[in-house]
């Protein structure tokens, strides 16, 4: 029996923060569609880190006697905008949003090291009036894009 060349199969992309179980699993399936009864660590080697933008790299093991070949995925920035508008009073302090908006970075970007103010976000606007807070992915950061917004109400 030849083996198989995974080098064609393709992934969707992968997000940072995104589990290493998750990774797993989407490989598995990937290359199950291909050729079931594959394992990892016996037939083929998963490298990712999913802590900031790069490749998740899947490499066929030499003494593989199914498979062969190589392929990688990329792994985008979280983005911002898929986190809701968050609704606030003109009387809650400026503190207060500050860690709330920290608290629902990290939670929905589950990465190490954490997502920091002003490296990888920046914060504009204030609760002193009506309108809105906007946080905003820096250009710079490796893990987020975008921006969603804090609604302040009277």
């Amino acid at each position: 029996m030849s083996k198989v060349d995974i080098s064609q199969i393709t992934l969707e992309e992968f997000t940072v923060g995104d589990s290493k179980a998750l990774v797993l699993q989407r490989v598995k399936e990937g290359i199950d569609a291909k050729i079931a009864g594959t394992k990892v660590d016996v037939d083929y080697e998963v490298i990712s880190e999913t802590n900031y933008t790069s490749y998740v790299y899947v490499t066929a093991l030499p003494e593989s006697t199914k498979i062969t070949g190589e392929f990688k995925t990329n792994i985008k920035k979280f983005d911002l905008g898929n986190i809701d508008n968050i609704y606030m009073d003109t009387d809650t302090p400026m503190y207060v949003i500050y860690d709330l908006i920290k608290t629902t970075i990290r939670k929905r970007v589950p990465t190490t090291p954490k997502a920091q103010a002003y490296t990888d976000y920046t914060v504009q606007g204030d609760s002193s009036a009506a309108g809105s807070i906007t946080i905003k992915a820096n250009p710079q950061s490796l893990i987020l894009t975008g921006e969603f917004e804090i609604i302040i109400r009277d």
